[in-house]
């Protein structure tokens, strides 16, 4: 035998939904607790990501002041062509 209702009949399952989405509703959220371990984790890789993207910007800014002759390969012209070697 199944459980016996709450009230006097047994609720519709659009109650049932109503009733949980209240529960859920009135709950605290769930949240992960961070460990100082992770914060510390966390803390270095935002530093690493700083140093590669100063690293990006300076390689950047020399292959900008360097490579105006490469620019048109380099907007998507194409490369420069081969001559196929033959044995004459």
């Amino acid at each position: 035998m199944g459980r016996p209702p709450i009230g006097k009949r047994a609720m519709t399952a659009a109650e049932r939904q109503q009733r949980r989405r209240a529960r859920l509703r009135d709950a605290p959220p769930v949240t992960k607790s961070v460990t100082k371990q992770e914060t510390a984790e966390i803390e270095r890789l935002r530093s690493r990501i700083a140093e590669l993207e100063a690293r990006i910007a300076e390689l950047e800014a020399k292959r900008r002041a360097t490579g105006a002759r490469k620019a048109k390969h380099a907007k998507g012209g194409s490369p420069p062509r081969r001559r196929a070697v033959t044995g004459r």
